[in-house]
């Protein structure tokens, strides 16, 4: 089946991760039936949060970065100073 994450190989991923999050894509390229590339790490990394264990360092690792992606979503782009 392929081997368990650590929390080290799962904190090492998250880069990449939010680099593959942060590419622009051209969604009118798509058709109806397929999904952004985007949304489909997301839904894998909420896949591999909950085949995890509830005790797995992993899972907090996980939901660490769900976290901060419902922070990041929720930060306005730019701030006045005035």
């Amino acid at each position: 089946m392929g081997q368990q994450l650590t929390p080290q190989s799962c904190r090492s991923l998250l880069p990449t991760v939010w680099a593959l999050l942060n590419q622009h894509s051209s969604n009118s390229k798509l058709q109806s039936d397929q999904m952004p590339v985007q949304m489909k790490i997301l839904v894998s990394v909420f896949d591999q949060w909950e085949k995890v264990g509830s005790s797995s360092a992993v899972k907090r690792v996980l939901l660490e970065t769900i976290a901060y992606l419902a922070l990041v979503r929720e930060i306005p782009t730019s701030y006045s100073n005035s």
